[in-house]
Parts: C-alpha cells; structure tokens; sequence
C-alpha cells in the first residue's frame, strides 16, 4: 500500500504489487486529502492517516468506508 498526497482534492492510496509494482487496486474517500500512511489489519481492513484532516480513515479491503476516527474520540 502505497499512500499518494498529490495536489488534486483528495488523496488517494494504492495496492502495488511487491514484486512487478504493478497497480492492483486504488482508494479514495471524501475524507482523505493528505493521507500519510497506510496499516493493514488481520481482517484486511485498511486504516489512512491523514494530515490534513487530522483523522483516521477506515476501509475494508474493497475500499468501502467503514469509519472516521477523529481527535474528539479522546
């Protein structure tokens, strides 16, 4: 996974193939617009950093929005 913070409105992660880096797969969401990292849980559940909205995008391996976790959580 690879995450893109280009300069169009929103940001957007890829899913490279380790070996040929080929592009497999692409995420986007309306609340990414810089994402900075990608982790990966055991469900394959995908979770964006995101620095422009200070939040945490949730999506499941075939990119359907799951959650937005904020800083009002804390």
């Amino acid at each position: 996974y690879v995450a893109d913070r280009n300069e169009l409105p929103t940001g957007k992660v890829f899913l490279l193939n380790a070996h040929t880096g080929q592009q497999l797969q692409y995420y986007t969401n309306e609340n990414m617009y810089r994402p900075t990292g990608v982790v990966v849980d055991d469900d394959l559940n995908i979770y964006v950093a995101d620095k422009a909205t200070n939040c945490i995008v949730a999506l499941t391996s075939n990119g359907t929005f799951i959650r937005l976790y904020t800083d009002s959580l804390y």
